[in-house]
């Protein structure tokens, strides 16, 4: 009887820590849409690694993208993805100037969903549609929340 006791009370202390992790993990990737680009190797590598955490390696992908000419579209992103992976580094001075662009961009590039990712279209959005311009706002709006709340 003393074992099963034993192994009920294991059982429920490993359930209870898994619950708390799950909870007390960072949500901020999953409320971003991180987007991508139809005609940027450059600024899909930056997205592609800013997915996968590796904010060093997205920073430099973007800025290469921002010395290069391209899309307007394409730079609007690249400066998405460099407030981003600064914000998510705790460097919120860095971010900073990259943010204030991404939210002042006008850009009426539509975007849509392909396979899961958003992605950037060749056509300008019509009415209704969704913009690459509202889709950024979000996210820097969501990461720069997300900054705020964890410096408090």
């Amino acid at each position: 009887m003393e074992k099963k006791a034993f192994f009920r009370l294991t059982f429920a202390a490993v359930i209870a820590g898994a619950t708390l992790f799950a909870l007390s993990a960072p949500s901020q990737a999953a409320e971003t849409q991180l987007i991508w680009s139809a005609n940027s190797p450059a600024v899909n590598q930056s997205t592609d690694a800013l997915s996968k955490g590796q904010h060093a390696q997205a920073i430099r992908f973007a800025k290469d993208v921002l010395r290069t000419k391209t899309q307007p579209a394409n730079h609007l992103i690249a400066r998405q993805n460099l407030c981003l992976a600064y914000l998510a580094q705790g460097k919120a001075d860095d971010a900073k100037s990259y943010c204030d662009a991404a939210l002042a961009a006008d850009a009426r590039t539509q975007i849509t969903e392909q396979g899961g990712r958003l992605m950037t279209a060749a056509a300008t959005a019509e009415a209704g549609a969704a913009t690459l311009e509202a889709a950024v706002k979000s996210n820097v709006a969501r990461a720069q929340g997300s900054a705020l709340a964890e410096n408090r």
